[in-house]
């Protein structure tokens, strides 16, 4: 499930309730995620494939173990 409000996009898996909370600013840049509620640092964010309806991104979070997470949008 995905929810957009001002300022934020939360992706919800709905069978166990566990999210990822985008925050952006007013120029529709992400500033920052929160993954189950724990606030992370962005170290990169770069589309890596392109179809003629989706757009495929590869966040990593800048942790020491470069965790990170897909994210696949419909255009």
């Amino acid at each position: 499930m995905i929810i957009k409000g001002g300022g934020y996009i939360e992706f919800v898996d709905i069978d166990t309730a566990q999210s990822v909370n985008l925050f952006h600013t007013s120029d529709k840049t992400v500033s920052r995620v929160e993954v189950n509620g724990v606030e992370y640092d962005i170290l990169s964010c770069r589309i890596l494939k392109e179809t003629d309806d989706r757009l495929w991104y590869k966040v990593l979070l800048d942790s020491e173990k470069l965790e990170g997470f897909w994210a696949v949008i419909e255009k």
